[in-house]
């Protein structure tokens, strides 16, 4: 909720920032340590793609739930 409240004065607020957060924070958190850890050989190759692919579709989801929640205080 930090990146989409972040980045949400820039993009506006919506659905397509909340999807934009969560393939960013899909990307930080499970793309490029997966290829570091397949790399060397710490994930076999279905674990790898189980790891990658189910947060791809999770992250965005939990992002666009939290989004719909979350509202900027009053100035």
């Amino acid at each position: 909720m930090w990146l989409y409240a972040a980045i949400r004065p820039r993009f506006g607020a919506g659905t397509a920032t909340a999807i934009l957060a969560g393939v960013v924070l899909w990307a930080l958190e499970c793309f490029f340590p997966n290829i570091v850890m397949a790399a060397f050989s710490v994930l076999s190759g279905r674990l790898f793609w189980l790891a990658t692919i189910i947060p791809l579709v999770e992250l965005p989801l939990a992002t666009l739930a939290g989004a719909w929640v979350y509202r900027e205080e009053a100035a």
